[in-house]
């Protein structure tokens, strides 16, 4: 995902995969300036939690920034919460992909912090 590396903020794309164990899953790309993560995500069909699981295509950072990993957070719950009803939702009712671009909080630009 690099080669779409945003110069200030950051961007996720998230790709549904498909629907198991009460949880959607989702293939997710993040990307800063500085480094890309790629991992998944689950949204539990219950309640809307959701877990993400990433790691970092370089050596900078282990994590990516907490205010880029909430706006993740969020789209995703967002979609849940779009679904008429999540609890019994087919995979199909999920949205097949998310993209977004964030502004990073006022002295977030950069670290995990």
């Amino acid at each position: 995902m690099s080669a779409s590396r945003p110069t200030t903020g950051g961007r996720f794309v998230a790709r549904r995969i498909t629907l198991t164990d009460g949880c959607v899953q989702y293939d997710l790309a993040l990307s800063t300036p500085e480094a890309d993560w790629a991992g998944v995500a689950r949204v539990e069909l219950e309640r809307g939690g959701v877990e993400l699981e990433l790691n970092c295509l370089g050596e900078k950072h282990e994590a990516p920034p907490d205010w880029l990993a909430a706006h993740v957070t969020a789209a995703l719950r967002s979609a849940w919460r779009g679904v008429e009803s999540p609890r019994t939702a087919k995979v199909d009712d999920f949205p097949r992909r998310l993209t977004r671009w964030r502004a990073p909080l006022p002295g977030k630009e950069s670290s995990s912090a």
